[in-house]
C-alpha cells in the first residue's frame, strides 16, 4: 500500500471510532443576527459614544465604540474595536465576557508627560437582557478593567497643570482603568 492509502484508511478508522459533535449538530440552528446599536448615557456627561456590535455565531460578537469627551478634562478621542464571547445566554440574553483593544489621541492639550496618544487593551464582563420584554431594547451592564498607556509626541504640545492630567487619564478618559459602564442597546 502506498502512504496515501494508509493515510485514507487511518483517517477512515478515526472518523468511524471517534465520531465527533460536528457531524450530529443541527445545521439549522438559528440565532440572533440583529445587529445592535450601544449608547452609554453616563458618557454624555463628557461628550458622546456610540458603539455597535454585530453577531457572527451563538456565542461570539464583532462590535466597537467611538467615546470623544469633549465637556470635561482634555478634549479627546478613543477608538475601541471588541469582541464579546457569550458564556450564558445569547446576544438577546446573556452573561458575556469582552475583550477590547484601545485606540486614542488627545486633541490639544495632554494628560501625561505631554504624550498626545495612547493604547493599549482591556477585558471586561457584562450582561444584557431586554427592557421591558422588548424585542428591540435592552439593558446592559459592565465592569472591567483596561489599560492604555501614553506615548508619542507633537511640537509644541501643552501639558495640563499639576496632577489632574494623571488622575483624568486614570479615571475618567476612554482609556482609563476602571471600565465601568451601563447602557442601552437598540436592536434592529
Amino acid at each position: 500500500m502506498t502512504i496515501r492509502k494508509l493515510l485514507f484508511v487511518a483517517l477512515c478508522c478515526m472518523g468511524a471510532i471517534f465520531p465527533t459533535k460536528a457531524f450530529a449538530q443541527d445545521l439549522s440552528n438559528t440565532y440572533d443576527k440583529r445587529v445592535s446599536l450601544n449608547l452609554k448615557p453616563q458618557s454624555y456627561i463628557f461628550g458622546a459614544n456610540l458603539g455597535a456590535d454585530f453577531p457572527i455565531s451563538p456565542k461570539l460578537a464583532l462590535g466597537g465604540e467611538i467615546s470623544v469627551h469633549l465637556r470635561i478634562g482634555e478634549p479627546n478621542m478613543a477608538i475601541k474595536p471588541s469582541l464579546k464571547y457569550y458564556f450564558s445566554g445569547g446576544h438577546d440574553d446573556g452573561v458575556y465576557a469582552r475583550f477590547k483593544l484601545i485606540g486614542g489621541y488627545y486633541f490639544s492639550e495632554c494628560a501625561v508627560d505631554d504624550d498626545p496618544y495612547y493604547a493599549g487593551g482591556g477585558i471586561s464582563i457584562g450582561s444584557m437582557t431586554p427592557m421591558f420584554k422588548s424585542k428591540h431594547l435592552f439593558f446592559f451592564a459592565e465592569v472591567g478593567l483596561q489599560v492604555a498607556p501614553t506615548f508619542g509626541y507633537r511640537a509644541n504640545n501643552v501639558k495640563m497643570d499639576g496632577d489632574l492630567g494623571g488622575v483624568y487619564h486614570g479615571l475618567l478618559s476612554p482609556g482609563a482603568l476602571p471600565d465601568v459602564s451601563l447602557g442601552i442597546a437598540f436592536k434592529f
